[in-house]
Formats: C-alpha cells, structure tokens, sequence
C-alpha cells in the first residue's frame, strides 16, 4: 500500500530507484528487486518509460528526408544550400562558425560565429543568407540535422 502511495504522490513518474530512494527516506527498508516485483505486480508502470517509446515512434515517422542523398552536383545557383557549424578556438575560449554555402558555386554566402552551436546561430545565418541572395520557393537547405 505504501508503493502504491508513493507512487501516486508523484503522479506515476517514478521509476524502482527513485521510489526505492523515498521509501528508504521514510525509513522503510526494502530492495530495488523488491520494488522491481512489486512494480511489476500491481502493474506500476512509469509515464516517462512509455513516453521515451512514444516519442521516438513519433520521431521515427515525422523524420526529415534527406532530398540531397549526397549528391552534390547542382546544374544551377540558388538550387541547394548546405550548412555546417564547426567549433573554434581564439584565445583559450570556443567559438562555433556557422556557413552556408552554395552547392553550384561552391562559395560562401553566409556565415555568423557564436558562442555556442545552437539552432539560434543556424537561423541567423540563414537569414542573413536569404538577404543577400534571391532564391525561389524551391530551394533545397541542407544541414548536419
């Protein structure tokens, strides 16, 4: 009855080791195997283990479709961009260039550095891409991710 309360205290959260941690602060002592048959008896499952395998079936069916396929040959400008972020270092601290080239010319025609690889460095980059440069609505962007 004790399990089934901590359990519900937590709103069905906890896995065996955390529960086994609150039980042995409230001085019941018992053993992760324990936890682990009772769990499995009463049918105690915790929300974030179903949820790690929701997300990743939903991650699995919304993934993005690689429209490169490693083809870097482009016939025309403005047709695909690619993008890399590398990490640098000046003076004892890193920094993350952000570039974006052209895959016809093969030329940069963006590039911001930041101080830390984030989508916020990608965006920026992007847009300063989109600025400078006339492009059409079927403009392939490719990056790592």
């Amino acid at each position: 009855v004790v399990l089934r309360d901590v359990f519900d205290e937590f709103h069905w959260l906890l896995g065996s080791d955390k529960l086994l941690a609150i039980l042995q602060q409230r001085c019941y002592h018992t053993s992760k195997r324990m936890i682990r048959e009772l769990m499995k008896e009463m049918k105690l499952r915790s929300i974030r283990s179903t949820a790690k395998k929701d997300y990743m079936m939903w991650k699995k069916i919304h993934e993005t479709k690689d429209r490169v396929n490693r083809d870097f040959n482009v016939d025309k400008p403005n047709m695909v961009w690619v993008s890399d972020i590398t990490q640098v270092k000046i003076c004892d601290k890193h920094y993350y260039i952000c570039v974006i080239l052209d895959l016809f010319s093969r030329k940069v025609i963006a590039y911001n550095i930041g101080p830390k690889a984030s989508t916020q460095l990608l965006t920026s980059t992007f847009k300063d891409a989109i600025s400078t440069r006339e492009y059409n609505d079927e403009i392939i962007f490719h990056s790592d991710r």
